[in-house]
């Protein structure tokens, strides 16, 4: 629907907003991408294997507490936490230099890394608190599930069962006006996804290792 009190002149340049839409969005809907810079793109972590749900009481208590606290089994990495590192969103978390997770993401990960007993304790209160602050030991945790998670991801999308490297996906795009559109823009798409993978499993290695007390890769003491 256009809004416009007069004709448009012929000849005219007509631009459409297609709002706020990540790329995936963009191109399940309209066939194309815009860059592999966009804004509102994010990396998608399921935490569940496909297939079907097991029959696990702990995994039961587990769901229903994310549930609880307005989470579900997946991670959601946008693009801007790639982009702001030094400026990060008030509702991010720190895990170490520079790296910061959305605070949903830093929920689902905690409770993903609860005990039985933990998660018997923070379903019985009458009303559902704050999560508490993990100690060194839960964080330690919580950064090793996201290392693994990160890393079996950059698997997924670039190892024999994925796409290629990224490395080979930016040397396609580099010859652009040699592709057909519908590849380019899959090209796109998947190499921003492979960008922000790769990022976030940079800095949560680092985070890691920080938290280990040993000297990272790029701040060695």
């Amino acid at each position: 629907m256009v809004e416009r009190s007069t004709a448009c002149r012929p000849g005219a340049e007509v631009t459409i907003d297609y709002g706020d839409k990540s790329n995936e969005e963009l191109l399940l809907l309209y066939g194309f991408c815009t860059d592999t810079r966009n804004m509102n793109d994010q990396l998608m972590i399921p935490l569940l294997d496909t297939g079907s749900m097991p029959d696990d009481p702990t995994m039961e208590a587990r769901l229903m507490l994310l549930e609880q606290h307005g989470c579900k089994p997946q991670l959601f990495l946008p693009f801007q936490l790639m982009e702001n590192i030094h400026r990060p969103p008030a509702e991010s978390r720190h895990l170490g230099s520079s790296c910061y997770i959305p605070r949903t993401a830093f929920d689902t990960l905690q409770i993903w890394c609860m005990s039985r007993q933990q998660l018997a304790e923070e379903l019985s209160r009458k009303t559902p608190a704050k999560l508490p602050e993990p100690d060194a030991a839960s964080k330690a945790d919580l950064l090793d599930l996201l290392v693994h998670l990160l890393a079996k991801t950059v698997e997924r999308l670039e190892g024999p069962q994925g796409t290629e490297s990224l490395e080979a996906d930016l040397g396609l795009l580099n010859r652009a006006e040699e592709l057909p559109q519908r590849m380019l823009h899959s090209i796109i798409y998947r190499a921003g996804q492979k960008k922000l993978a790769r990022h976030f499993l940079q800095q949560a290695e680092r985070a890691a290792l920080e938290q280990m007390g040993a000297p990272s890769p790029s701040n060695p003491k």
